[in-house]
């Protein structure tokens, strides 16, 4: 494995482990829906800034009038809870996870 794999491999892993340390995949998985969406493609589907939002105050966006957050919201009928715990760098890394990850 040469060091560019090496590193993509071990942010993969990183964001992996956080993924499930943050309770993430309590609701959503990398390909398929569950209580939440699947997450692959997000970063091409919506803006990194809109993302941070979501994850740490979703409920915050979703009443600023956020159309992306209702529609959502409408579709899986729940909320997804505030993770004001999760840094932006705990969420970059779990974007690289999500979007490296492979879908079977």
């Amino acid at each position: 494995m040469d060091s560019a794999s090496l590193a993509i491999y071990t942010k993969v892993q990183e964001g992996e482990k956080l993924f499930k340390e943050a309770g993430c995949n309590s609701c959503h998985t990398v390909c398929e829906k569950l209580t939440g969406p699947a997450l692959k493609g997000v970063t091409q589907r919506r803006k990194k800034e809109w993302i941070y939002q979501a994850v740490t105050n979703f409920s915050k966006l979703r009443k600023s009038g956020d159309a992306t957050a209702e529609n959502l919201y409408q579709q899986y009928k729940v909320e997804m809870p505030n993770q004001e715990f999760v840094k932006k760098e705990w969420i970059d890394k779990i974007l690289v996870y999500v979007e490296e990850g492979k879908c079977m």
